[in-house]
C-alpha cells in the first residue's frame, strides 16, 4: 500500500472546493429528479446514471460555412418510477 502525501494548505482548500461543489451538484440533482416526480434514492439515482451512455458522432460538413451533421446515440435506459 502506498501512502499518499499529505496536502498542503492551498491543496487542501481545493480539495474542499471541489468537494463542496460536488455536494452542491448532488443536492442540485436530486431536487431536479424530486421535482420531475421521479422515486429513486440518491444511490439508486447515481446508479442509474452511471450506467447511461451517451455518444455524439460529427460528420464532415458537405459544404464549407455549413452546420457539421451530428447524430446523438443513448444507451437504452429503463424507466425510473414516477409518482
Amino acid at each position: 500500500m502506498v501512502a499518499a502525501a499529505p496536502l498542503d494548505g492551498q491543496q487542501n482548500q481545493v480539495h474542499g472546493l471541489y468537494c463542496t461543489i460536488a455536494v452542491l451538484l448532488r443536492a442540485l440533482l436530486w431536487r431536479r429528479a424530486q421535482r420531475a416526480g421521479l422515486r429513486l434514492s440518491m444511490g439508486g439515482l447515481l446508479e442509474k446514471l452511471s450506467q447511461m451512455r451517451q455518444v455524439i458522432n460529427v460528420f464532415p460538413s458537405p459544404r464549407a460555412g455549413q452546420p457539421k451533421p451530428e447524430q446523438t446515440v443513448l444507451t437504452n435506459m429503463t424507466r425510473p418510477k414516477r409518482n
